[in-house]
Parts: C-alpha cells; sequence; structure tokens
C-alpha cells in the first residue's frame, strides 16, 4: 500500500481518488491530498488543496508522518504547514496512512521596481 501511496506522491497531483482490484480480486480506493493543513485536532486533520478541496483525513495508529525523509511523530504536524497525504478511503472516511511534510513554498521572486528616469 505505501509504495503505491508513493507512486502517486511522485506524479505530483493535487488531489484525487483512484479504484483498483488487488491480486487477490479486491476493490480498493486510494485517496490522496496536496496542500496545508487547515486543523489538527486528536485523531484527524483537515487539510486544504490549492484548488480549494479540503478534506478530513484520520490519523489511525499505521499513519506514518516523514519529515526530510525521515520519520516523525504526528505531534510534528501544524497548522498552516503544507503536507501531502494519502491513504485508503475506508466506509467513506479517509485514512492517513503517510503524510510527507512539505518544504515550504519558496516566496515569488522580487521584481525590481521601475526606476524613475529624468529628462
Amino acid at each position: 500500500l505505501r509504495r503505491r501511496l508513493f507512486r502517486v506522491f511522485l506524479l505530483r497531483g493535487i488531489d484525487g481518488q483512484y479504484t483498483f482490484r488487488t491480486k487477490q480480486g479486491t476493490i480498493r480506493t486510494l485517496a490522496f491530498e496536496r496542500g496545508v493543513i487547515q486543523s489538527v485536532s486528536g485523531s484527524t486533520i483537515v487539510v486544504r488543496a490549492v484548488d480549494g478541496t479540503t478534506w478530513t483525513w484520520d490519523l489511525v495508529s499505521s499513519t506514518v508522518v516523514r519529515e526530510h525523509g525521515k520519520k516523525t511523530a504526528n505531534s510534528a504536524l501544524t497548522s498552516g504547514e503544507p503536507v501531502w497525504v494519502g491513504g485508503p478511503v475506508v466506509s467513506g472516511a479517509k485514512d492517513a496512512r503517510l503524510i510527507v511534510i512539505l518544504p515550504p513554498s519558496a516566496p515569488p521572486a522580487a521584481t525590481p521596481a521601475p526606476s524613475a528616469s529624468g529628462s
């Protein structure tokens, strides 16, 4: 499952979900979202993507949080932090199995102010 989620992470998509059939014949749905944490409360986080999609994700016992390529604690999740979240959809709820804390976006490049020319 984590390998599939990592492959989706590499696609750089904003948000979505897809359904597939496993080798055992069962049907599974995976969801993912790239955005900013709006809130963290107990066992849930709310993430808002740049397209305005806002999903609530359940933090489960198998949730893995990664920052700078290393595992970190769920307590590292804070509002305003850019993240990528992915996991299965179970009975309509989105289980966050992998959360990657992303580096902050670079500020837009400053454009030089027009120079005043005297004639």
